[in-house]
């Protein structure tokens, strides 16, 4: 629930931003158009339409590089965007695991990966963290749509194999190295964290410590102040006894 309200406050304040140039929603528009591919890509595919599938499926991997560069080039970098691009990525890398498991079941490690770094950044973002390895990330989502594509392609190309081979080896590697990445940088953040508020925590209790060390001096010292009033009053209790009695002879 609360990804999705920080989705919708995202676009709010994107769309505050872009108001004044349309033209900065063209690289949102292609990752719009990437998530829409996903059902057009299952579709054909359980239709055995294998190549109209394998194109859509190249041209909506083609346009994960292509929304990047357009949204540097167009100064349209917002945070519904980024959150909107981990989104297709993953349906759409998921989607394309899930298919190449029916023709290898191999790809189930491949969807498995996926879904553990999914977890670990979802987690992080619960947690406030940010896990992102931005070049391991990126050469990673290339490889995995390399071995993806490749699997799918599989259907109607011969003579594949040492290419899925090698492709889904390299996927699978770089899936394993972003999610020991990612987790060690989270579990790093996690101890910066947990270090930072044990330290705010031993400030309180020296301040509360050093506060009520004041506390006890001053009570201390209204303790002397109060025998010393009731000593003078002692004595001029004394003094005015001695007067009357004085007086009385």
């Amino acid at each position: 629930m609360k990804i999705i309200e920080e989705f919708v406050k995202d676009y709010s304040v994107m769309k505050k931003e872009f108001s004044n140039s349309p033209v900065k929603y063209i690289p949102n528009i292609l990752t719009v158009i990437r998530i829409g591919a996903i059902p057009a890509i299952v579709a054909t595919n359980l239709m055995g339409m294998y190549i109209p599938s394998l194109a859509i499926a190249l041209a909506a991997a083609g346009t994960d590089k292509v929304d990047g560069v357009l949204a540097r080039v167009l100064k349209a970098k917002s945070s519904f965007g980024e959150k909107l691009d981990t989104l297709a990525d993953k349906g759409l890398s998921a989607t394309l695991a899930a298919l190449n498991i029916m023709v290898s079941p191999i790809f189930a490690i491949t969807l498995s990966m996926e879904a553990l770094i999914g977890i670990i950044n979802l987690k992080a973002h619960k947690d406030g963290l940010n896990t992102e390895s931005s070049k391991i990330g990126k050469v990673k989502t290339f490889a995995l749509y390399a071995s993806l594509l490749v699997g799918l392609s599989s259907t109607v190309v011969t003579n594949i194999t040492p290419l899925l081979i090698i492709t889904f080896g390299a996927a699978t590697y770089l899936q394993v190295k972003t999610f020991h990445d990612y987790h060690k940088n989270y579990e790093k953040q996690r101890r910066r964290v947990e270090m930072k508020k044990f330290a705010e925590i031993k400030k309180r209790h020296e301040e509360e410590k050093e506060k009520n060390k004041a506390l006890r001096k001053q009570k201390e010292k209204n303790r002397k102040i109060e025998n010393e009033l009731r000593m003078i009053e002692v004595i001029d209790n004394d003094f005015k006894r001695e007067n009357e009695i004085k007086m009385k002879k």
